[in-house]
């Protein structure tokens, strides 16, 4: 096949802005569609200047769980569990998060970064969608481009930092398809065989799987490159499916990893869920027309919208998926009359909104069916599809006002026809662009954004009980309580999202352990598989004192989750605490064998078979928490005590002595920050000593073992000194060395 020729986006409009002069015409300047610099400049401050409001917005919703209160970006042990450990983050895409981590670096948890960074990716996204619709021939790809970048149906994707996540696999997924097209010889002047096609391929399966690991969304993307080989070149060839294979296999792979995480770790499943697939065909249909007609007349954009009543999913909803059906097979029968891209406009537009149509549960699905930045990518295909409808209107009434103008008249009336044209496109533009705009201050300050809900939907359960969550975190306790309250009551408001947050509430801000075990409670009775909640139930009965029911629940709690490290660790401390050593023990060693990593639970298992009296086994635990955090100091010192008690004195004593130096740096960093070192901490630290001057002894050095001890006494002075300033201050638990 010939290569498609590059074509002129905005083919046939002025390439500059110029006036008559005695000597000739001068140009002031040339239009953005004739320059590549010109186009990306225009696409930045365009994006810029949509979205430039945005910087004084907060986090929303679940920022706190991506970003600001993530513990996986804290430290660097974090970049580990980002892409080894599934489950210590919401979803397992490890290329956003990896992002996230990097930036946390640079701003930490503030929203400034992140907001800016949203909106630089939303203008290398439009850019890149740019090259790619040049490449495929596309007329006025400059202004599709232009169109996606400043949509208001973008403004949640780009105002809402967690979205991050389209925007990554968004630039992603651009550039996969511009090397797939390359690799295809779309868009090139040389002939396929003089191009080293397989290099291109390689490094558009590269940016796939990079996208897939930003978000598994884009999973769909083998299948659209067909559509738009099709589109190209009427046909499909064998040879073309079968490049597709391998992406395939992983969109298939990455899609089943996150249908898992949606299920155990995002809760997308219970009774909430439970839709039959007539109910969930007609949900896909009505979400469909609904997706349509927000692109058509973007108003309102809410960051919620109403869920579709289940109850009148019957009968005429029907409607909606039998009229996509028919769309798309009336397309198919008239693709002779109307080319081929109407139709591949609609399959480009399902394909890529099928992820979210409601056919796989997915969280949100528990309080809307239907989201803006579910079709972040799928907007393209209606908008390339109108664009270039217009493209084709302005060329036809071109060549109809050239061939009706006599040769001596002059260009007139086509000159009125393209300024007419350019007026009336450039509106639309601007319309649109002020509309995101004004989006845009939704999101300052994040209350703003459910206020906003509640005053189109004042029955948005999900809205209050997000704005619920925005005046708890001002300290507006009362409002708080009173939205929660109220959110419970409006319909659908009764489940167990709502009943989990108000026992947070009541544990946290209140501390009253009733009341939020009885909260928990009744969330558990809609969804028994929440795991967050069965945690914090067991430690509100531990707060009552009410140690039989915290079992109770364990063993419960267990029964669901048998591979839980949480609940089996849960377990062994109350045994610990009952005395019961050797099946605390037990569930230490499950814990262990889930996470060999976990410190704590490896530190805690030495600790209760130096209680059994094993200490040659406590040693191999020991050992393996300094494995992973060689600077735990409790470690040091009850590893030492074991060498001690085993005759290994000399490696004792180095235990030992590292103990001291962890002690003594800890206590350095609290006063290089402005703190001063606890009286824990130096409890801890004479014991060490005195352990120090028992190990000098046994080794015959008698007079390092009276210093230490001479350091010990003077420690334990200083604390007996110290004791009336420090006795009315509120006990702190610690891990202590003396435990």
């Amino acid at each position: 096949m010939k290569p498609t020729p590059p074509v002129s986006p905005l083919s046939g409009l002025p390439t500059d802005l110029s006036i008559a002069g005695r000597s000739g015409r001068f140009r002031l300047l040339r239009w953005p569609w004739t320059s590549p610099w010109l186009a990306i400049v225009g696409l930045l401050a365009a994006s810029w200047a949509v979205y430039g409001p945005l910087v004084h917005a907060g986090y929303i919703w679940d920022d706190a769980g991506w970003i600001y209160q993530n513990p996986v970006l804290r430290h660097w042990h974090g970049l580990w569990l980002i892409w080894f450990k599934f489950g210590d983050t919401i979803q397992y895409y490890p290329l956003t998060f990896t992002g996230f981590f990097l930036q946390y670096r640079l701003w930490g948890s503030h929203p400034l970064g992140y907001h800016i960074v949203n909106i630089l990716m939303q203008a290398v996204a439009g850019i890149l969608l740019w090259r790619v619709l040049r490449r495929l021939g596309c007329r006025w790809a400059w202004l599709a481009a232009l169109l996606f970048t400043v949509y208001p149906v973008q403004v949640e994707t780009v105002g809402w930092a967690a979205e991050q996540k389209n925007l990554l696999s968004g630039i992603l997924y651009f550039c996969a398809v511009l090397f797939y097209l390359r690799f295809l010889g779309f868009g090139e002047q040389t002939p396929p065989a003089a191009r080293p096609a397989y290099r291109w391929y390689l490094v558009a399966t590269l940016f796939f799987v990079l996208a897939l690991l930003a978000k598994t969304a884009v999973c769909t993307l083998p299948a659209v490159l067909l559509v738009i080989i099709w589109w190209q070149r009427g046909r499909v060839r064998w040879r073309d499916a079968l490049a597709t294979i391998p992406w395939f296999i992983l969109g298939l792979a990455m899609g089943l990893v996150t249908m898992i995480a949606e299920r155990r770790q995002s809760g997308a499943h219970g009774r909430a869920f439970h839709f039959t697939w007539a109910e969930r065909t007609m949900i896909a249909g009505r979400d469909v027309w609904f997706y349509l007609l927000k692109l058509i007349w973007p108003h309102p954009l809410l960051e919620i919208y109403p869920r579709w009543h289940i109850a009148d999913l019957h009968g005429w909803a029907w409607c909606y998926p039998i009229a996509v059906v028919f769309l798309v097979t009336l397309l198919w029968i008239l693709r002779k009359q109307l080319g081929r891209g109407p139709l591949a406009a609609a399959a480009f537009f399902l394909l890529t909104l099928f992820p979210t149509l409601g056919f796989i549960s997915f969280y949100t699905m528990i309080y809307t069916f239907v989201a803006d930045h579910y079709q972040y990518l799928a907007c393209i295909g209606p908008i390339v599809l109108g664009v270039e409808t217009l493209a084709w209107i302005y060329a036809k009434g071109r060549t109809q006002l050239q061939k009706q103008a006599p040769p001596a008249a002059g260009h007139r009336p086509e000159n009125i026809w393209r300024a007419g044209y350019l007026g009336l496109t450039g509106s639309v533009v601007m319309l649109l662009a002020l509309v995101a705009y004004a989006q845009t201050w939704v999101y300052v300050p994040p209350q703003r954004v459910w206020s906003h809900v509640l005053r189109y939907d004042a029955s948005n359960w999900a809205a209050m009980e997000n704005l619920a969550s925005c005046e708890f975190a001002d300290h507006h306790d009362r409002a708080a309580w009173l939205l929660y309250r109220r959110a419970e009551t409006l319909p659908g408001g009764d489940n167990y999202l709502v009943h989990q947050d108000m026992g947070d509430f009541a544990l946290r801000l209140l501390h009253n352990y009733p009341l939020a075990a009885a909260e928990y409670r009744r969330s558990l009775a809609f969804d028994s598989h929440n795991l967050a909640v069965i945690r914090h139930l067991i430690g509100c009965y531990e707060q009552m004192g009410q140690w039989q029911k915290a079992l109770a629940d364990l063993g419960r709690g267990l029964h669901l989750f048998p591979r839980s490290a949480d609940l089996h660790f849960t377990l062994a401390q109350l045994l610990v605490r009952s005395h019961h050593a050797r099946a605390a023990a037990r569930e230490y060693r499950a814990v262990v064998a889930i996470e060999p990593r976990n410190t704590m639970a490896q530190y805690d298992l030495a600790v209760t078979l130096d209680q059994l009296a094993q200490p040659v086994a406590a040693m191999q635990h020991y050992r393996l928490a300094l494995r992973v955090s060689p600077q735990f100091a409790p470690a040091h010192f009850r590893y030492g005590m074991d060498l001690l008690k085993t005759g290994h004195v000399a490696d004792a004593a180095a235990e030992f002595r590292e103990a001291l130096a962890l002690g003594k740096k800890r206590m350095n960093m609290l006063r290089r920050h402005g703190q001063q070192p606890t009286a824990t901490a130096w409890a801890n630290q004479a014991l060490v000593h005195q352990a120090l001057a028992q190990a000098m002894d046994q080794l015959g050095r008698h007079a390092l073992a009276q210093q230490q001890r001479n350091r010990a006494a003077q420690i334990q002075a200083r604390l007996r000194a110290d004791q009336p300033a420090t006795s009315h201050r509120p006990s702190v638990k610690l891990p202590t060395l003396a435990q």
